[in-house]
């Protein structure tokens, strides 16, 4: 079966905001459409993967106004709020923070390889929901797909709703030290030296464990992001005005004019066409003997 991909959000009161699942397809399965749709958002994706296209739509169409809700309703329309969030390379587009920036969000990214330790849904509302998911989801008997995807949407809703209640959600808090303040002994925990080694150089603008919002930083990424558009823009010039010089150095084919040729050949004289046949003759004759 294909991937796909569950996106979750939730607060630090154990509230959570409706999950969304991409599947990659452009129709959605009929078991999947119907067993889904009350309890999770379904998006087509031609993938199943978060892609730059698909976040800019999670970010404006659900988690800003997911947040800006949530803080209507506890009449606290001017406090600032705190949204936590990983660095995958989606996240990379700077006008999409602006937004947030001005609606008073703070976004801060997490250091990378440490999720597995700071990022709340991994300590504790993921796991829950892997282990409801086993425990629930019933292998059919037979091996057909649409029969798969009736057993995930059964399973599916039940497990995530276990994972996403309140006290699960507070808990993860807790165990990432961020409504604890035991923030430093989680950091602790870090090795002094990264087990992992980079292949190659990372040569996007670096906005890991960094606060996203500060307009200063923004400013420099959105500088940055220009420069390098700029950059390729006039590469591609460059490129194009290389390519239309070559071509104009090239030497020009000469082009054959077949009815001419045809004429040509059919031309001339009877004679001589004759005489050339009984010369080719006496050689092949001479050869042969």
């Amino acid at each position: 079966m294909p991937n796909a991909t569950l996106c979750a959000a939730a607060a630090a009161d154990g509230y959570s905001l409706k999950s969304i699942v991409l599947w990659p397809s452009k129709k959605i399965p009929a078991e999947l459409r119907v067993m889904l749709s009350s309890t999770i958002n379904i998006w087509e994706d031609n993938d199943g993967w978060m892609t730059d296209a698909i976040f800019r739509r999670y970010a404006e169409d659900v988690l800003l106004p997911g947040i800006v809700e949530r803080r209507t309703l506890y009449n606290k329309d001017e406090e600032r709020c705190l949204l936590l969030l990983d660095s995958h390379p989606s996240r990379a587009q700077p006008d999409i923070w602006q937004k947030f920036a001005d609606a008073s969000i703070d976004v801060v990214t997490y250091i990378p390889h440490s999720t597995h330790l700071t990022q709340l849904l991994d300590r504790g509302v993921f796991a829950v929901l892997k282990k409801c998911f086993n425990t629930k989801y019933v292998v059919p008997s037979s091996s057909s797909v649409s029969l798969r995807r009736k057993a995930i949407a059964d399973a599916l809703p039940q497990a995530l709703q276990t994972a996403l209640l309140p006290e699960t959600i507070v808990s993860s808090f807790v165990k990432s030290g961020v409504l604890s303040n035991q923030w430093h002994a989680v950091l602790s925990t870090f090795p002094d030296e990264p087990s992992v080694t980079l292949k190659k150089k990372n040569r996007r603008f670096d906005f890991h464990g960094k606060i996203i919002t500060d307009q200063d930083f923004l400013d420099e990424w959105r500088n940055q992001k220009k420069m390098k558009e700029e950059k390729i823009r006039d590469d591609d010039d460059e490129n194009t005005m290389e390519k239309k010089l070559f071509d104009d150095e090239k030497p020009k084919k000469r082009k054959i004019q077949r009815k001419k040729v045809f004429l040509d050949d059919n031309s001339g004289d009877e004679r001589k066409q004759e005489n050339s046949r009984k010369i080719v003759k006496r050689e092949l004759i001479d050869y042969i003997y």
